[in-house]
């Protein structure tokens, strides 16, 4: 009787691998995608706070940062099927899954909203509130939808069978992630909201960008990581 559970157990974890596989390698590529589009944003950003177009330059950073938030948005997408449609992945209440649908989608109209706003500006409609509105969509955006990406990724990296330690400092370091992005959003909302006002709104919005740059390319750099180590572990 043990040989047999033992042999069931082995051909479940046969057939779970290539899937887990799968997600992961979209969750990595969503990422990069992310992180890309960050590091975009945070050089148009640091381009424009020097006087160089700076106009052109903050709307083309709100619509690299719309596109990193709408690639991310897709991977959790991924991981939010597999991990809630496979019996027995997640033993949670429906409650966290509705909050956690809700962010994916949130997280997919920002980046959206984002690139709409980012065209719109640089078609010169209204350009100086349009840019302030992406950063306090995106601020929103950070804010509401890091839970649900660290609750994802946090599961998805235990989903893999590795060592125990290595799955606590993975926990820890996206607990982190979560922590600093919703932070920078709060602070980018708050730059696009006195931007608003009137208070240098270009430059102010520039510097949110720059924000969100950054904290785009920490969250996409922190799950990307942890899964090439786990794909070439």
């Amino acid at each position: 009787m043990a040989t047999v559970q033992v042999h069931e157990s082995s051909s479940q974890v046969t057939r779970r691998g290539p899937e887990e596989r799968t997600v992961a390698e979209v969750a990595m590529a969503g990422s990069l995608v992310e992180s890309a589009g960050g590091i975009g944003a945070i050089v148009l950003a640091i381009v424009a706070l020097t006087g160089v177009l700076p106009m052109y330059l903050t709307a083309i950073a709100a619509i690299a940062l719309g596109v990193a938030l709408v690639f991310e948005g897709l991977a959790n997408v991924a991981r939010y099927s597999q991990l809630f449609t496979e019996e027995g992945a997640m033993a949670t209440a429906r409650t966290t899954r509705v909050e956690t649908g809700s962010g994916v989608t949130l997280e997919l109209f920002c980046g959206a909203g984002g690139i709409v706003l980012g065209i719109l500006a640089l078609l010169h409609i209204a350009a100086m509130i349009l840019l302030p509105v992406a950063a306090i969509v995106f601020g929103v955006g950070l804010i509401f939808s890091s839970g649900t990406r660290a609750t994802l990724a946090r599961h998805l990296v235990e989903g893999f069978h590795g060592h125990e330690f290595s799955t606590l400092v993975a926990r820890e370091a996206m607990q982190a992630v979560m922590v600093t992005e919703v932070c920078i959003g709060i602070g980018g909302a708050v730059l696009g909201i006195l931007a608003l006002i009137g208070n240098a709104p270009l430059i102010l919005t520039e510097v949110a960008m720059l924000a969100f740059g950054c904290a785009v390319v920490l969250g996409g750099l922190a799950l990307s990581g942890r899964m090439f180590t786990v794909l070439h572990h």
